[in-house]
């Protein structure tokens, strides 16, 4: 469980649930702080909205929905990484 308020922001709903999804598990979220359940198609579709790919572009390579939710979940998956910063910008910590 994660101590997101949202899914959408947690890794294992970009990672880990569309993997479960692709070998037949069914995945929902608990959305906080309702409780109430979310699937992962919900799930995406919100972040196709979060990143206005709802709609099917103009060109035919736009307009194919896994190629547009996968689009969203790479730009969500970059908003939520963890980043390692640069060295020489690293702080060492004493004891």
């Amino acid at each position: 469980m994660c101590s997101e308020q949202d899914p959408i922001d947690c890794h294992r709903s970009i990672l880990l649930a569309p993997e479960l999804e692709r070998l037949g598990v069914a995945a929902s979220h608990i959305r906080h702080p309702d409780g109430e359940l979310e699937t992962q198609g919900a799930l995406d579709q919100r972040l196709l909205k979060r990143y206005s790919l709802d709609q099917p572009g103009l060109f035919p390579q736009d307009r194919s929905p896994s190629k547009r939710i996968a689009a969203a979940r790479k730009e969500q998956e970059q908003r939520i990484a963890y980043v390692r910063p640069a060295s020489g910008s690293e702080r060492r910590e004493t004891a």
